[in-house]
């Protein structure tokens, strides 16, 4: 029923391979960890019905910033429900041996959304970070040591949600919105993917100027989405003295300023000025994330009835800085990959911990990846079909 209702429009949860899962569930020496992909904000709410339909149960990880915005009450329920929060950027060790307890107990199984945050985007998977990876060797070591044959067995998860409806309508009057907050006169003969990018360089510009900030420069929109993020980190490592670190990326700089960032704003021995201060740092440093993750290829390979409508409420929940309330009906899809075993993996190729957390990791990601692709090629409904 709540998955029906107006806060989610899931229609309906379909699983693909329970039955192999159930199978592992059933021996008490397996000890499984879901690693999934992060396209909704009813990825929970999709997985605890795919679990139903298990017959198990799950704790999850949740974002702690996410509990951070919640009242007490809403957060008891989080809670009561199997998630714990955990800071996305630094992983704090309270999450890790929250998760590690979990899975060595085997009372629940263990989700983790290993792209960090909802991206709104159904067909393609963002880089996992290597948390999840983390927890599973440092569970499996734990198991070894006890002797009793015990093993942490991932199982890479797919969600993907489709629309049903044809909602095209709908999703042009967002667009129109968008087109009057920024005070721009539609151009008619742009392609639907045109338009919806003509917007994203409108309204980075926008975020720009509100927060001081010169124009982009360059000419397309991979070029401004470059300059613009880097000058926003650039400006935010000076003012924090913070050092950008050898060969990392646009991406790493920034959650590392927001780790920093977040420290400060959850420490309640600050004062109240030094506290908003953290809060223009901290939209200057979302404004900077929500601009490098503009999915432009995605759009352009195929712009379907789900793509377009997903980048669009992209768009507008980076106008109004929260989440927009589902406006048609979908279908979700739940499917389970071919399942991994750590113990496995040679204990002493473990202890190479950068090597092994990337092996998982990767495994992971082309899993879901290939899952997904796999879901999309028998998707029949009115999200799949171009726009």
């Amino acid at each position: 029923f709540y998955l029906r209702s107006h806060v989610n429009l899931v229609k309906s949860v379909d699983c693909e391979g329970l039955k192999k899962i159930k199978l592992l569930a059933s021996d008490k020496k397996n000890r499984l960890l879901f690693i999934s992909n992060h396209p909704t904000h009813s990825d929970s709410q999709i997985i605890m019905e795919a679990f139903r339909q298990m017959g198990a149960t799950s704790n999850f990880m949740a974002a702690y910033d996410l509990f951070f915005r919640q009242s007490k009450f809403n957060r008891w329920v989080m809670q009561k429900a199997g998630s714990f929060s955990v800071d996305r950027e630094a992983f704090n060790s309270e999450s890790i041996k929250e998760a590690v307890n979990t899975l060595l107990t085997g009372k629940y199984h263990l989700t983790i959304f290993s792209e960090g945050r909802p991206y709104l985007q159904n067909d393609w998977i963002t880089p996992l970070q290597s948390g999840a990876s983390f927890i599973a060797a440092s569970a499996q070591k734990r198991l070894d040591a006890k002797g009793k044959g015990e093993q942490i067995i991932l199982i890479p998860t797919a969600i993907k949600l489709t629309h049903i409806q044809n909602c095209r309508d709908k999703v042009i009057t967002m667009i129109n919105s968008l087109y009057d907050f920024l005070n721009i006169t539609p151009n008619p003969k742009l392609k639907i993917e045109e338009s919806i990018e003509e917007l994203a360089i409108a309204l980075m510009e926008y975020g720009l100027k509100s927060l001081g900030f010169p124009a982009s420069k360059g000419k397309s929109l991979e070029k401004r989405q470059q300059s613009s993020g880097e000058m926003i980190i650039k400006s935010l490592e000076k003012e924090m003295s913070i050092k950008p670190g050898k060969g990392k990326s646009l991406n790493e700089r920034a959650s590392a300023i927001r780790s920093e960032i977040h420290k400060v704003m959850l420490n309640p021995n600050n004062n109240s000025k030094l506290w908003a201060h953290s809060r223009i740092r901290s939209q200057k440093i979302m404004l900077a994330l929500k601009i490098l993750s503009y999915p432009l290829e995605y759009l352009r390979e195929n712009p379907s009835l789900d793509r377009c409508s997903e980048f669009v409420e992209r768009l507008i929940e980076d106008k109004q800085s929260k989440a927009i309330p589902p406006y048609s009906m979908r279908k979700a899809i739940v499917k389970f990959g071919k399942p991994f075993s750590i113990s496995e993996i040679d204990s002493s190729e473990r202890q190479n911990k950068n090597d092994f957390f990337s092996e998982i990791t990767n495994f992971s990601q082309k899993s879901i990846q290939d899952l997904l692709d796999n879901i999309n090629l028998t998707n029949s409904h009115a999200g799949g079909e171009m726009f």
